[in-house]
């Protein structure tokens, strides 16, 4: 038996499975967290989103999402929360868009576990991409960031030259 996967079947998985439309709405969902350009982000201890995320779909597509782009953004940026100013509540920033039925019990146990998680920390990144959108031939999930609302609204600045500088944060 031939256990390797070749892109023609990974081809086909990502045909029928909607994956640009996961995709897309990874993206959605975090430009409407950062619609308004005031609210700010908060890390998470939800750790290890990515085997959550591969544990939740049909076994015979996991080893296509075997990604270490994917895993890489899902864990680093998959924990992102916001806080609701009225009630409290904190939203998972990338998992609330629209989510294709192959993928939508794995969003939502990520989900899940990132709205139930302690908040660690404000989140401030100088990077205007989170994630690798593409390598090569392959796309993965990352997202644009907008880190103007942080600047303008006093929460971060930056320090030094672009190379060698940092961003302070207040």
């Amino acid at each position: 038996m031939d256990d390797r996967l070749y892109i023609g079947s990974i081809e086909a998985i990502r045909e029928t499975d909607g994956y640009e439309t996961l995709l897309s709405g990874i993206r959605q969902s975090f430009a409407q967290a950062m619609e308004d350009d005031t609210t700010p982000l908060f890390t998470t201890d939800a750790a290890d989103l990515y085997t959550l995320f591969l544990e939740n779909i049909p076994d015979e597509a996991r080893q296509c999402y075997s990604c270490s782009a994917c895993r890489q953004f899902v864990n680093r940026f998959g924990g992102l929360v916001s806080i609701n100013a009225g009630d409290g509540k904190q939203t998972a920033v990338m998992w609330n868009g629209h989510v294709p039925d192959f993928f939508r019990q794995a969003v939502a146990a990520v989900r899940d576990k990132t709205e139930a998680a302690q908040i660690t920390g404000v989140f401030v990144t100088s990077k205007t991409e989170l994630g690798c959108a593409r390598t090569g031939i392959w796309t993965h999930m990352a997202v644009d960031n907008n880190i103007s609302f942080l600047r303008e609204n006093g929460y971060i600045e930056r320090v030094g030259s672009k190379k060698a500088g940092y961003w302070n944060v207040f």
